[in-house]
């Protein structure tokens, strides 16, 4: 213990006053009290002199094992470099006597670390043996946590630009906390910091033949530059272009069309002026490209195909043309296709098993499809609250009055004698019902029939439904049965109708 104002010690001369105060006190104590208040008083009065004393605690320092670990990687600059080499002398210099230093370097893999001697309090030249183009600060915080002796408190001194390609340093560092190693970072300059980096090349894993695709090379600038960018397919270049890229992360995109089938090797290589360093500014990507592309065409009008069909010909698809009831009715049939159309075909010509299997050639496959409008497609075709609607962009539900088509509607009600009782109970019900569900703009006609015809209600607008529906309901059985008169006159009827 050490004091800032030693002399304010001489205070503590007077704290046998304090027994005297105690003792001449009137209030009324017995000889336990009295004791108890002198040793409070006496021990307060002194803590008071040592603070007014500046009385200084000095706790053992424990003893310190720092490893410094330090990125040689290539994506480091060379300005790093040298910048880290200063770091790790000066750290060592800094060290007292008592702590213990150790050093190793890292790219894909660790050095083996290196414990530094307190008389050689300066740092070793760094080497790695593995390949610098891969960073794995992983490994090389297990092997440094695996390097402390016991006894010592853990120091990890971290240097690097944190651009990790191999392992996991989050999870490795929260391990070495939960065993008590306390770990700093040094940041370093980047050599992606250069003028130029090309950090990747976007581009499909697949395409069909013929198929025009992107690929998007991803590149990095330190200032604005002109920047000559060429595209390399199977080594033969294809394009060049010279741009000016702003400052920072920006896309150069070129255009290609898969022509010959199998495995090509596509390399954008880019140029600026000023730049140091060109071993990264290229990347690579591969693209296989496959057959044809395959269509499934389902015309409802089959002449009309020819035209759709010669088109997508003549972009290079393989098409196969088929008739409205041509949609096959197995998975593995449609997964052949890349592509289905369907043209004016009614939802009528499908079954609900092969919706369904459109739907999951769709959502579950990846494969393309395509609706294309007619009478019979979309609402008119009847595809409302279908699963095929449900892959639409588009709600396929008709407006009433500008798609709905008219109808004309003839109802034949037999009222022979064979008819009566709970039979013509149940055809008015079932002809009244029809009437009822018909729309303002269809038209309705009633015939009966027994041994003649009758009209009960010319062919007329649904507007008048409930009219039509009184004179269904006055119907009565009786007669023998003639049904045909009954056919020609609802042929008549609608033959001059003007409805769809």
């Amino acid at each position: 213990m050490d004091f800032e104002g030693p002399s304010t010690l001489s205070l503590l001369i007077g704290l046998p006053l304090l027994y005297l105060v105690v003792r001449r006190t009137l209030a009324p104590m017995g000889t336990v009290q009295r004791t108890a208040s002198l040793l409070v008083r006496a021990a307060v009065a002194s803590l008071l002199i040592l603070a007014l004393a500046g009385a200084v605690f000095h706790r053992k320092q424990a003893k310190l094992f720092v490893v410094f670990l330090t990125d040689c990687s290539q994506s480091i600059s060379q300005e790093s470099r040298g910048q880290a080499e200063s770091f790790l002398a000066d750290g060592l210099k800094r060290l007292s006597g008592r702590h213990e230093a150790a050093v190793a370097g890292f790219a894909a893999e660790p050095s083996a670390v290196q414990r530094v001697a307190e008389k050689a309090r300066r740092s070793p030249r760094l080497t790695v043996s593995s390949a610098t183009d891969e960073t794995d600060i992983a490994s090389t915080l297990d092997l440094a946590r695996a390097t402390f002796p016991s006894g010592y408190s853990k120091r990890i001194v971290l240097l690097t630009d944190g651009n990790e390609t191999v392992g996991d340093a989050e999870q490795a560092a929260l391990l070495a906390a939960s065993e008590g190693v306390r770990i700093f970072t040094v940041p370093l300059r980047s050599a992606q910091d250069d003028l130029l980096l090309v950090e990747g090349m976007d581009a499909p894993s697949e395409v069909k033949r013929g198929e025009p695709f992107v690929l998007r090379a991803r590149c990095r600038v330190r200032d604005a530059t002109r920047v000559t960018a060429r595209l390399l397919r199977d080594k033969f270049m294809l394009a060049e272009r010279n741009l000016d890229v702003p400052a920072g992360a920006s896309n150069v995109e070129f255009h290609d069309r898969a022509l010959e089938e199998g495995i090509h090797t596509y390399e954008v290589e880019c140029e600026a002026g000023g730049d140091s360093r060109r071993d990264n500014n290229r990347a690579t990507s591969v693209v296989m490209v496959k057959g044809r592309p395959r269509v499934l065409y389902l015309e409802g009008n089959e002449p009309e195909g020819r035209y759709l069909m010669s088109a997508l010909e003549a972009e290079n698809f393989a098409v196969e043309l088929r008739g409205r009831m041509g949609m096959p009715s197995s998975l593995a049939e449609l997964s052949g296709y890349d592509l289905v159309v369907l043209s004016d075909v009614p939802a009528t010509a499908l079954t609900n098993a092969q919706m369904e299997l459109l739907r999951a050639y769709v959502s579950d496959l990846g494969g393309g499809f395509i609706m294309l409008g007619g009478d019979e497609s979309f609402g008119l075709g009847g595809y409302y609250g279908t699963d095929v609607e449900k892959l639409l962009p588009v709600h396929v539900q008709p407006e009433m009055k500008k798609e709905k088509p008219t109808l004309a509607m003839m109802l034949l009600i037999d009222k022979s004698g064979s008819m009566t009782g709970l039979k013509m109970d149940l055809a008015k019900e079932a002809a009244i019902a029809t009437a009822e569900l018909l729309g303002p703009d269809d038209k309705v006609g009633v015939v009966a029939f027994d041994g003649a015809a009758y009209w009960i209600a010319p062919l007329q607008s649904g507007r008048d439904k409930f009219a039509i529906v009184d004179k269904i309901s006055a119907i009565q059985a009786g007669g023998g049965t003639n049904m045909y008169p009954a056919l020609e006159m609802a042929y008549d009827a609608l033959s001059v109708a003007e409805a769809k």
